[in-house]
């Protein structure tokens, strides 16, 4: 849900694969994912995976594993990407 209300896709195209780990994230044509995976280390020190293979430069991989079992912290975790990620992909569409 978080991926789409920053107006992306998800890679995984049906649910049922969805991953307790990772969340790889299409991004538009115009945008390079390795680019928003250096600035997003640059700017904001997030790490984020690259894409491989088929998809390197069209997606970007957030992984979410570690102890995240309380609502605060889950609520802390997905305001924060939605903070960082929302601001950044706005920027990169804009300039």
């Amino acid at each position: 849900l978080a991926v789409e209300a920053w107006g992306l896709k998800n890679c995984t195209q049906k649910e049922e694969w969805f991953s307790d780990t990772v969340t790889a994230v299409l991004v538009p044509p115009s945008i390079d994912s390795s680019e928003i995976v250096k600035r997003a280390w640059k700017r904001y020190n997030l790490s984020l995976g690259l894409g491989l293979n088929k998809v390197a430069g069209k997606v970007f991989r957030i992984g979410h594993l570690g102890n995240l079992n309380e609502v605060p912290d889950l609520l802390l975790l997905y305001s924060y990407f939605d903070f960082i990620i929302g601001n950044f992909l706005r920027c990169l569409w804009i300039s």
